[in-house]
């Protein structure tokens, strides 16, 4: 990955998107053209998986081409897993 875009900006700090509608285009210009071909939907989520202070991953959801649109429910139920995901990690890592 280079250093710039949004994996770049989600592996820097634990962080997360929601993209919609709203912010598509914009988002998209910042990944790589490899993902934007394959990715053919309209909205998902993107969330940066930590070990500590050490990135590990990037976590990634859409609702498929078909499917309903997101809730904030939704974003917020995923941040929580993705979040718990680190924790688990962090804690492992530890013992």
């Amino acid at each position: 990955l280079n250093n710039t875009g949004l994996f770049h900006t989600l592996l820097k700090k634990s962080s997360s998107i929601w993209v919609k509608q709203s912010n598509l285009d914009n988002a998209l210009v910042q990944l790589p053209k490899e993902f934007r071909d394959h990715c053919q939907v309209d909205e998902f989520f993107m969330m940066s998986i930590f070990n500590g202070d050490n990135a590990v991953g990037i976590c990634y959801v859409d609702r498929g081409i078909k499917g309903d649109k997101f809730l904030k429910e939704h974003y917020n139920a995923y941040k929580y897993l993705c979040n718990s995901l680190t924790k688990c990690l962090t804690a492992q890592s530890a013992s």
